[in-house]
């Protein structure tokens, strides 16, 4: 098992890709950074063609069993690019494991997921990939981590970084590295070559930013009046969706978080691992104690929806539906019970 950054120095240097590559980790950045660097030193290896796949039900699986025997039509080695968000069950292992000991050689299989649990990671299928392939883990960058990835990005592009420079650009993104890299292309694009505190605070997206956050309070604090107008004027100034729907995504990481853990934990531990205080910490407990497992399983599938339309592989539009899921989680769930 590797990082992000392991695996892009790895494929630098390579003459070759192993059949099997599985890319998962709550942080997406990272994540998209690894799969572009992996079709692009596959274009260069000879791999011309490339498909997709995304997996929402069992029959996609079969779908994709039966692909990765035919042969290709346009060209004679090619990428398959899997995406999911279920469980592996164990038929799907045995299939998995079975292509795993006897691969196509004219393909690369490339599996992408979101973070995956402990037994998860521990399954046959997985350490048969990490035995023949490669495995490469996204975790969320923290402290020095993160500093250390928003140095590196700015040197890539070009920049340098002071260092309370860089402390603000990481409270600001708060982890969000989609949002960080945004603003240092946004840098690069106006020729600046030293991002200090002056570019910081000359930089007017700290005010959207504000309003970004203040998005998260009013859906936890179940104020859908106010959601709806803050999303509508996020939209209205053409704030990136990617950057709105991370918003939402980690309110819902830290719900599940939170659920997963409230019968082990007192709420004064909950709330100091998840960084709540005040009007925020109540409001978060009042809001998880209305919540069921149904409905928070829904809006997770809704935030993949939205995740894949805005990437162009799942028709809708992902506008809309951030709205809906906006207003339902503000909504305590009533629109998609209803619906």
């Amino acid at each position: 098992m590797m990082t992000p950054e392991q695996a892009v120095a790895k494929l630098a240097t390579a003459r070759s890709l192993p059949a099997f590559i599985l890319c998962f980790g709550d942080e997406p950045q990272r994540i998209m950074s690894t799969i572009d660097a992996t079709l692009a030193k596959a274009k260069t290896l000879g791999y011309l063609e490339h498909l997709l796949i995304v997996i929402e039900q069992i029959a996609d699986w079969e779908h994709l069993w039966m692909l990765y025997q035919e042969q290709s039509l346009f060209a004679s080695t090619r990428v398959v690019q899997v995406i999911f968000n279920t469980k592996i069950n164990a038929a799907q292992s045995e299939k998995l494991q079975a292509l795993i000991d006897h691969p196509n050689p004219d393909i690369i299989l490339l599996l992408r997921t979101a973070e995956m649990d402990k037994y998860a990671i521990e399954a046959k299928w997985l350490k048969a990939i990490d035995r023949v392939g490669w495995v490469v883990q996204s975790r969320v960058l923290t402290d020095r981590a993160l500093n250390t990835w928003l140095i590196d990005e700015a040197q890539q592009l070009g920049m340098s970084m002071t260092e309370s420079a860089v402390a603000t650009l990481a409270t600001w993104s708060e982890g969000n590295l989609v949002a960080a890299r945004q603003s240092l292309l946004r840098w690069q694009l106006q020729g600046i070559t030293l991002v200090d505190d002056t570019v910081i605070a000359l930089d007017r997206q700290d005010w959207a930013r504000y309003d970004i956050f203040a998005l998260s309070e009013k859906i936890i604090a179940q104020d859908v009046v106010n959601a709806q107008r803050i999303l509508s004027r996020l939209m209205d100034s053409g704030e990136e969706i990617v950057l709105l729907l991370w918003v939402v995504s980690r309110e819902l990481r830290v719900i599940q978080s939170i659920r997963a853990t409230m019968q082990q934990k007192s709420w004064s531990q909950l709330c100091s691992e998840h960084r709540l205080w005040g009007t925020r910490a109540s409001s978060m407990q009042q809001f998880v104690k209305q919540l069921d497992s149904v409905r928070l399983d829904k809006w997770h599938k809704l935030a993949l929806t939205i995740d894949l339309q805005i990437k162009g592989q799942m028709h809708g539009d992902a506008w809309m539906s951030l709205q809906w899921l906006v207003m339902d989680m503000a909504s305590k769930g009533k629109r998609l019970l209803e619906a």
